[in-house]
C-alpha cells in the first residue's frame, strides 16, 4: 500500500474535515513573500564594494593630509545626513518647518567652530592667507 502525503491529507480526503483552518489575520495578508536570494552573489557583491573601499582609503591616505581631511569632512557629512534623514519623518509630523535648513545650519557651524582655526593656521603657516 502507497502512501499519499501526510496524516492530515489523507483524512481530508477521506471526507473526516475535524480539524478547520486557521483563517489568516486581514494584516498579514497583504504582506509580500520575501523570497530568498543568492547568499554567494551577495557575498560577491560586498566583497567587491569592500575592496574598492578599502583602495579609496588607501590612496586618500597616500596622497596627504588635505586628502584625508577632506575625506573626514565629507563622511561626517555623510552620516550626518542619514541621521537627520531619520529624524525628518517625525519632524513633518510635529509640523516642525525647516528642519533640515536648522539641523544643517548647526552642523554648519559646529563645523567652523572645530575644524576652523586648524585649517585657517594650516593656511597661515604656508603663507596663503
Amino acid at each position: 500500500m502507497q502512501r499519499s502525503g501526510s496524516v492530515r491529507k489523507r483524512a481530508l480526503n477521506a471526507g473526516d474535515n475535524t480539524e478547520k483552518p486557521k483563517e489568516i489575520p486581514e494584516d498579514v495578508r497583504d504582506v509580500p513573500v520575501v523570497k530568498k536570494k543568492k547568499t554567494w552573489a551577495d557575498f560577491s557583491t560586498r566583497l567587491l564594494a569592500a575592496a574598492v573601499m578599502i583602495g579609496a582609503v588607501i590612496a586618500t591616505v597616500w596622497t596627504g593630509h588635505i586628502a584625508v581631511s577632506t575625506l573626514v569632512v565629507f563622511l561626517e557629512c555623510i552620516i550626518y545626513s542619514e541621521v537627520v534623514n531619520l529624524g525628518y519623518l517625525e519632524a513633518q509630523e510635529r509640523g516642525m518647518p525647516w528642519f533640515k535648513r536648522i539641523t544643517w545650519g548647526f552642523f554648519a557651524s559646529t563645523q567652523y567652530f572645530v575644524y576652523g582655526k586648524s585649517v585657517l593656521g594650516h593656511f597661515e603657516a604656508q603663507g596663503r592667507k
